[in-house]
């Protein structure tokens, strides 16, 4: 099955590292930092009463470096990455003693792997977009793509096996020397 785009986000780049994404959280217009780097999304506590957040229950977090600290959990009743709708995200909800900024959209947290992870994304710098696709062109499986000189190459991987099967490749002439195609 084709890719079907189901939303998109415009980004900035803040400070030449930095991804910026507009966000709804319960109708409320505010940017979060992508970090793919970050496994759970996290909200300042400084915004979650704006933001009409509750608190689910308590937890502790521990960071790489081994410090740690209290957070809370929360679940928003609406949540949009620019038109992309996510149902029933669970936040993080971290402590700032900061005042709350007062501009139009905020940074209100990061973006983790835990939102983006429903969904297949693409990070298209060219064009400052953050593009989200339908998952069921390879049923219940992570794309990973290599590009090279010869084109693109896409590998399905099955997150609950280590089988990996092939969505697509292109097609080219290998010479006796290069060996068989990676798997």
């Amino acid at each position: 099955m084709p890719l079907k785009r189901t939303g998109s986000a415009d980004i900035s780049i803040q400070d030449d590292r930095v991804i910026l994404v507009p966000v709804t959280v319960n109708g409320h217009h505010a940017t979060m930092e992508l970090n793919t780097a970050v496994v759970q999304t996290t909200i300042s506590s400084r915004y979650a009463k704006a933001l009409g957040l509750d608190k689910d229950h308590n937890f502790e977090v521990w960071s790489a470096g081994g410090e740690k600290s209290s957070a809370w959990a929360t679940t928003p009743d609406s949540m949009f990455i620019g038109s992309q709708s996510f149902r029933k995200p669970v936040f993080a909800v971290v402590s700032d003693s900061r005042p709350p900024d007062e501009g139009l959209a905020p940074d209100i947290g990061q973006i983790g792997m835990d939102l983006l992870y429903i969904e297949d994304f693409e990070l298209d710098f060219a064009n400052n977009k953050l593009n989200f696709y339908s998952t069921d062109h390879c049923s219940r499986t992570t794309i990973r793509a290599r590009t090279s000189t010869e084109g693109l190459t896409a590998t399905c991987r099955s997150p609950w096996s280590s089988r990996v099967r092939k969505c697509s490749r292109p097609s080219r002439p290998r010479s006796p020397s290069q060996g068989s195609a990676p798997t």
